[in-house]
């Protein structure tokens, strides 16, 4: 033995033990053992002809090794047998034996920041024995790393023999878990055993969106010339991940892709001429964060989901907006420019209604990635079932459909009734619920009419709109102006499912749609047309759902309050031409209508929608209608569209093309307004109206420069009918102040041209106003029906207008 220890506490440091046959032995004999502890550090133990290091004293004295390089022995580096042991921070190498480091029946041992490297035998080898193995470099073994156990936490696999491995000295590779890790950190160089010392004066500044790096070369008279140097990084303590390489002479680099918010540590190792890698540079840490964006906010629509949020801090150049799904990872969909606030998404137009999640990157103006948002995740109910075909399979009904693409779908709902079903259908409609495309209907009576509607239903129980109605049956043909003379006495004589067709011409009544009733003209509305001087032309009552209405002009001859009117109604209204009424279509009471193709023009208001009546509007037309194209002032109001196939254009005339007393806001994408870049002027309330289409409705959202201002409209004063009209209780009254400005009054007068109530008197200031009056006075008083008069006056402009309030 070099050292031989035996029954006894000790400490031996350095020292150089070599040439023996063990070189430092701790063991017991035949006498109890020694509590305490002995302490090896510090020593270099090599060229021995058995272990390195021998332990075998069971359980105490506790046996610690520290700082030790043990290489080239005969035997194991070191043997630990039932020893409580702790080997730290030493370089075991080039031992012959069972290889660096053998535990046989140990009860403790801990093997922490040790380099075990090119040993014949196993790096490390656990024999009846489980130590506590972590940051450790096991490398290069001829019989493998491990045997008998694993590397643990931080512990690594890399080259850490350099400079010069003939010569017998053990050098410490730069990305050595021993140089600084954990509780034990020290630098192997420090015993002399190392190679020369790295770069010096390693700084790492931030400069707007990165870290810079700079640092000196190592002395010269070190080592020999510099080649390249190699930046490493981490976020642990010991820096070994290698970023980057800088061919020298620099001595600078820019990290930009350094993770955002984290505290990273640094170190720059010399690589020489003859491809030696050096010791490192002293360890610095850095941390790079700018906060923000901020309030990330994701509006669902059925064909683009929008996005907006505030600008987050420092030099961003760009925002990229990242898309995931319960099933799809993170990917991008898009970017926008810095001080863009809003992206909006169209690629989800094959499947609007699945359950989307959003996060903005920012990206800095050096390439710099920032810290992504909040993931902000939008939940709708499914789409309603599509597709959906009913036949008679021997004495069954079969349906089946399109299966949802939501990735939460969970089930279909299946309703059957013998009349048509207005949605909601009542519970015991339901015949059916399963998440299959296939529906067996079995052995319905076939002497009778079946009509069917499904819904769907997601993870959340959440229930689509209910699906378009089918049905098997079959109808008659009721034709007009023969055998039947008027629309109405045709509709009359008409049941579910039939359908009454009306040839070419002017057919001078108001008409009451039938339940399951086609109306359609043979010709279509250039030919046919339908016209009352009063009241409404055509209603649709609770009793006209699965009615249609298709191919006509309702012309109101400028006295007619509606040219349809729809109360509760789920009725259909195709290519028709609604003008000169007061409204060409009125909804509402609740319902959901369905209006494609159709044109509403030089009416006071082309659509009106009240109470819970939402209609639905597609492709359809309104022009030169004088107050608005569309007003509404219910909940939920109108969907004017879902999808760029359903744009509506709004092609001007009147003050408005939508005009919302609603509390809601009113979702008016994917339409044309008569321009692709709008003027907030021509809208009035809470309303979405980002211009999706161009006139051909064939374009994208258009990013328009900045709109023109709102009241930018003709530089003439203007006093609009009022609106309802008939009313009860309240009616709005719309005017324009030219650029010039003035004194304004508007005065309520009744029959017999007594003032009632001054309505304004004053200056509101240039641009388009609003006033809305509640049928009172000026005491404050309800008045009650009958005809009234209201007058504006601008400066020499003076106009005078009926309305009428029923009660």
């Amino acid at each position: 033995y070099g050292v031989y220890l035996r029954n006894t506490e000790a400490k031996v440091q350095n020292c150089y033990v070599h040439d023996c046959w063990r070189g430092i032995g701790v063991v017991t004999g035949t006498t109890s053992a020694t509590d305490g502890e002995i302490l090896i550090q510090f020593n270099e133990v090599a060229n021995t002809t058995a272990p390195g290091i021998f332990i075998n004293a069971p359980p105490n004295p506790v046996v610690k090794v520290y700082y030790t390089a043990i290489h080239d022995n005969g035997g194991t580096g070191i043997y630990s047998g039932q020893s409580v042991t702790a080997l730290i921070n030493n370089a075991v190498a080039s031992n012959a034996g069972n290889g660096g480091i053998e535990i046989l029946n140990s009860p403790d041992v801990t093997i922490l920041n040790n380099i075990v490297a090119s040993n014949t035998g196993n790096g490390i080898l656990c024999t009846s024995a489980a130590p506590a193995i972590t940051y450790n470099d096991v490398w290069d073994n001829s019989l493998g790393d491990y045997s008998g156990c694993s590397g643990g936490d931080g512990s690594m696999s890399v080259d850490p023999i350099f400079c010069n491995a003939a010569s017998g000295i053990v050098s410490v590779h730069a990305t050595s878990p021993t140089l600084g890790a954990g509780e034990y950190g020290w630098d192997m160089g420090a015993l002399g055993i190392g190679c020369p010392i790295g770069p010096q004066e390693l700084e790492v500044i931030q400069d707007g969106a990165s870290l810079d790096l700079a640092w000196s070369p190592p002395p010269p008279e070190e080592r020999a010339d510099v080649d390249y140097y190699i930046v490493y990084r981490d976020t642990t303590q010991v820096a070994t991940n290698q970023v980057a390489t800088v061919d020298a002479p620099d001595t600078t680099f820019t990290d930009i892709t350094i993770p955002a918010c984290l505290s990273h540590y640094y170190r720059v190792s010399a690589v020489d001429l003859g491809g030696l890698e050096g010791a490192p540079s002293s360890k610095v840490s850095a941390e790079l964060c700018y906060d923000g964006p901020y309030d990330l906010d994701v509006l669902f629509s059925e064909g683009a989901n929008e996005m907006s949020w505030s600008q987050g801090d420092g030099p961003i150049e760009y925002y990229v907006i990242q898309r995931s799904t319960i099933v799809d990872e993170p990917d991008s969909v898009g970017w926008v420019a810095s001080g863009v606030g809003y992206f909006i998404d169209t690629a989800v137009a094959d499947c609007p209604r699945d359950n989307y999640s959003y996060e903005i990157l920012p990206v800095y103006d050096t390439g710099w990635r920032g810290e992504m948002t909040g993931k902000v995740t939008i939940d709708p109910a499914p789409s309603p079932p599509a597709g959906i075909v009913a036949e008679w399979v021997g004495p069954d009904v079969v349906l089946t459909w399109d299966h949802n693409c939501e990735a939460d779908f969970r089930r279909y709902w299946v309703y059957r009734d013998t009349v048509p079903l207005a949605p909601p259908p009542e519970s015991e409609r339901l015949i059916g619920f399963l998440a299959e495309t296939t529906f067996v209907d079995e052995g319905p009576n076939p002497n009778k009419t079946w009509f069917y509607r499904l819904a769907a239903t997601d993870a959340d129980a959440q229930r689509s709109r209910y699906s378009e109605q089918v049905y098997l049956g079959t109808g008659t043909t009721l034709t007009v102006p023969a055998p039947y003379t008027t629309i109405q006495e045709a509709i009359t004589a008409a049941s579910a499912l039939d359908t009454v067709a009306v040839g070419p011409g002017t057919y001078e009544e108001s008409i009451v749609l039938k339940d399951g009733v086609f109306v359609v003209s043979t010709d279509g509305p250039a030919t046919t047309t339908i016209t009352w001087p009063g009241g409404s032309i055509v209603t649709a009552s609770t009793l006209s759902d699965l009615s249609l209405f298709s191919g006509f002009t309702v012309d109101g001859a400028g006295m007619a309050s509606n040219g349809i009117d729809c109360w509760a109604s789920y009725v259909r209204i195709d290519d028709c031409v609604f003008r000169n009424t007061i409204t060409g279509g009125s909804f509402r009471f609740g319902g959901g209508p369905l209006l494609f193709g159709n044109t509403f023009e030089d009416n006071q208001n082309g659509v009106a929608v009240a109470d819970s009546s939402a209609p639905f509007l597609s492709g359809n037309t309104f022009q030169g209608n004088t107050f608005a194209g569309l007003y509404t002032s219910g909940s939920p109001g109108p969907e004017i569209g879902r999808a760029l196939s359903d744009a509506n254009d709004f092609l001007g005339g009147g003050f408005y093309r939508v005009f919302n007393l609603g509390a809601e806001e009113i979702d008016a994408d994917y339409n044309y307004w008569g321009d692709v870049c709008v003027d907030p002027a021509w809208f009035y309330g809470s309303i979405d109206y980002i211009p999706w289409t161009d006139a051909d409705h064939t374009g994208t959202y258009v990013d328009c420069p900045d709109a023109v201002a709102e009241g930018d409209l003709s530089d003439r004063p203007f006093a609009s009918y009022n609106y309802p009209n008939p009313f009860n209780p309240s009616t709005a009254i719309n005017y324009n102040v030219p650029s010039t400005g003035g004194r304004v009054r508007l005065t309520v007068y009744d029959l017999a041209g007594r003032k009632v109530k001054t309505l304004v008197d004053g200056d509101p200031g240039p641009g388009s106003h609003l006033v809305v009056w509640h049928g009172r006075d000026e005491e404050g008083r309800e008045l009650g029906s009958g005809v009234y008069f209201y007058r504006l006056e601008i400066g020499d402009y003076r106009v005078d207008r009926k309305m009428v309030m029923l009660k």
